[in-house]
């Protein structure tokens, strides 16, 4: 039996990427603008992946909104996946605002469950390893895991070190 061959197979796709990863960009400044004064600072401190700045955040978390919060997160999130591969601070700051309590936990967890093994790279495992520790959702969060090793085995031995 013949297979068919994907209708796209023959096009050039690279102007829809890069539509995709500029979406990607406007997405961080659609999260910003719905946030109150003080998530904005908070944001703009932890975007500039400053230890002093999170410290900050993370003592000023419960004074703000779970919506801020959220926004927060979101914000961070669309920062990770704004570039081709992921970069280690934008992926360290977003993990430690996500593990800060439990309902930012679970977004976080959704988040991951979209984030590509492919542009994880081992030198962010420990990232993981540290939200995976204070994470009440382990079995979730296992899970995504378990997916990463087998879709990245370069990540594999670095996972299974501490799962």
């Amino acid at each position: 039996m013949d297979e068919a061959k994907p209708m796209l197979s023959e096009e050039k796709l690279e102007n829809y990427f890069y539509f995709m990863r500029a979406s990607a960009k406007d997405n961080i400044f659609t999260s910003v603008e719905k946030m109150s004064e003080e998530a904005k600072k908070i944001f703009e401190g932890i975007s500039k992946h400053s230890d002093l700045a999170f410290n900050q955040a993370k003592m000023a978390v419960d004074k703000i909104s779970v919506f801020d919060q959220h926004q927060i997160l979101d914000g961070l999130y669309q920062d990770v996946i704004s570039d081709d591969s992921y970069e280690k601070e934008k992926v360290r700051f977003f993990l430690l605002w996500g593990a800060l309590n439990e309902q930012l936990q679970e977004n976080t967890i959704k988040y991951c469950t979209d984030l590509s093994a492919q542009k994880i790279s081992v030198s962010q495992i420990p990232y993981f390893e540290g939200f995976y520790a204070q994470c009440k959702n382990k079995g979730a969060m296992k899970t995504i895991l378990e997916r990463w090793k087998s879709e990245n085995t370069t990540l594999k031995t670095a996972i299974e070190d501490f799962l």
